[in-house]
């Protein structure tokens, strides 16, 4: 059992070493232009907005600066959407392609639309 377990983090790390190691590291900046965005789109109550960062043509943060969605207390799913969209469009580094937040289908789509419109100001 233990040399199965070391098999497998050896094979994770070489696995790992070969990904980053045979990665070219770009020296231009994405797709984006550095500064703060903000974005709006319709909610259930009111509108969304949000306010996107871009550094080095990244996206390194995402604020959710204004809502009018259920509260958490009586949909905590919405609640879970404010988080982790804004968490996977980070990681994604777009929000082309992003699952749904379920049960929160409204919310994570509202956050979606206001982060797209954002980033549509923010392209270079």
């Amino acid at each position: 059992m233990l040399a199965r377990r070391l098999a497998a983090v050896i094979l994770m790390g070489a696995l790992l070493f070969l990904v980053l190691g045979c990665t070219q590291q770009s020296t231009s900046k994405g797709p984006y232009a550095d500064g703060e965005y903000h974005g709006e789109a319709p909610g259930h109550g009111g509108p969304l907005k949000v306010k996107v960062t871009i550094v080095d043509g990244r996206i390194v943060e995402i604020d959710i600066v204004e809502h009018h969605e259920s509260p958490d207390e009586k949909w905590p799913d919405s609640g879970r959407a404010r988080v982790l969209i804004p968490q996977r469009v980070l990681t994604r580094q777009s929000t082309e392609g992003i699952d749904v937040v379920s049960k929160a289908t409204g919310t994570s789509l509202t956050i979606l639309k206001a982060v797209s419109e954002a980033l549509q100001r923010a392209k270079k």
